[in-house]
């Protein structure tokens, strides 16, 4: 695998998951959340092309910048989640014990960023152009559902390491602080 997964195509990335000997399941959430952070970028900066005369361009572009940046995060925690995952399993091969906190953090990064693009997003939901609300609401709930499937994670990962207690404790309260703020999250389905 390379070392930094996201600069494999779309293709080979998924032949890469289904290659390896461990799963790449953070991997997965990171670089889909990634993918629906773009999704929505693109809808704000639609929106602003296609309104440049009712939207105030300053303000818009400031939320582009944040979304991508959120973006690039994302895809910075998908190599992190990787690699992590790489290293964990070759010390657990060799008999080394290790800590899980690594995986404890990218899970809690990935549902956090997933989270805060989600509510850039619905903040914007106001000032977007008819065409791509659709769009928009689709790149929310893609978001929500990996902040959900990053907590999910997070807690598969807290079961397995359940020999180290204040490590447990300290994420279990991060765990219950994003599943609230997931929770907050306003989904739109039209149907």
């Amino acid at each position: 695998m390379k070392p930094y997964i996201t600069e494999s195509t779309i293709r080979q990335f998924v032949v890469d998951v289904t290659e390896q000997h461990y799963i790449l399941s953070g991997a997965i959430i990171a670089v889909s959340a990634a993918q629906a952070a773009a999704l929505g970028e693109s809808c704000v900066q639609i929106s602003l092309d296609n309104q440049i005369d009712k939207l105030d361009w300053h303000l818009v572009s400031q939320h582009i910048q944040q979304i991508a940046h959120i973006r690039n995060d994302l895809l910075m925690w998908c190599d992190h989640e990787a690699s992590a995952i790489v290293e964990y399993t070759s010390l657990l091969n060799d008999n080394i014990i290790v800590s899980r906190e690594p995986l404890y953090e990218s899970c809690t990064k990935i549902s956090e960023l997933s989270i805060n693009a989600a509510k850039l997003l619905k903040d914007f939901r106001p000032l977007v152009f008819a065409d791509v609300l659709d769009d928009l609401e689709i790149a929310i709930g893609l978001l929500a559902n990996m902040a959900k499937a990053a907590i999910v994670l997070l807690n598969k990962n807290l079961q397995q390491g359940s020999n180290q207690p204040t490590l447990q404790q300290k994420y279990k309260f991060i765990q219950n602080e994003l599943e609230r703020q997931i929770n907050n999250l306003e989904v739109r389905n039209k149907m």
